[in-house]
């Protein structure tokens, strides 16, 4: 049985959250809900990760009969920088999420390895959920091509540009530079 839904985006300054009300599902074993919308997401990510706007959120949430089950995708687009060359590219995500969550007065039948995020009263909040799966998917060294050659060890030139004058001279020289003592 499928009930359509809709997210609700509530404002609460530069942030937003994304609310479904599971009311119509909540009491209905195999019930569930499909909804779009949107979360705002911090201004940095993390060390060279800016979102270029919200992110666009996909989901089900189905009723399992002792929870409900959300499971959906987070599509961003983020300027991020290579870790060799230090330029900005963009770079778009599409990163798949599932969640369960618990009725906060149903805690007492969770067993010890269960993991569930905890809703109170008819409202299931994504934010959380949406966040945590985006941070999980970022690159750990983000490069703006595979090949990406990076930055002169010497001059700090883009390699990506050419070679440079230093690393032309360092190609005819046979070793490096004595140390006076």
């Amino acid at each position: 049985m499928t009930t359509p839904g809709a997210a609700d985006i509530i404002g609460h300054g530069e942030l937003s959250l994304m609310q479904l009300d599971v009311a119509r599902i909540a009491q209905v074993k195999g019930a569930s809900l499909s909804a779009e919308g949107v979360v705002v997401l911090p201004d940095e990510l993390g060390p060279g990760f800016a979102p270029k706007g919200p992110a666009e959120v996909h989901v089900t949430v189905t009723n399992t009969g002792r929870f409900l089950h959300a499971e959906g995708q987070v599509d961003l687009r983020l300027r991020v920088e290579c870790v060799r060359c230090l330029e900005s590219y963009e770079l778009e995500l599409a990163i798949p999420f599932a969640e369960d969550y618990l009725s906060a007065g149903k805690t007492a039948r969770v067993g010890p390895d269960e993991e569930f995020l905890l809703y109170s009263g008819d409202l299931l909040e994504l934010d959380p959920a949406v966040a945590t799966s985006v941070i999980l998917a970022l690159p750990m060294k983000p490069l703006c091509r595979e090949d990406c050659p990076g930055l002169c060890p010497r001059c700090g030139h883009n390699l990506k540009w050419g070679l440079c004058t230093c690393l032309a001279h360092a190609d005819s020289a046979s070793s490096p530079p004595e140390k006076e003592v």
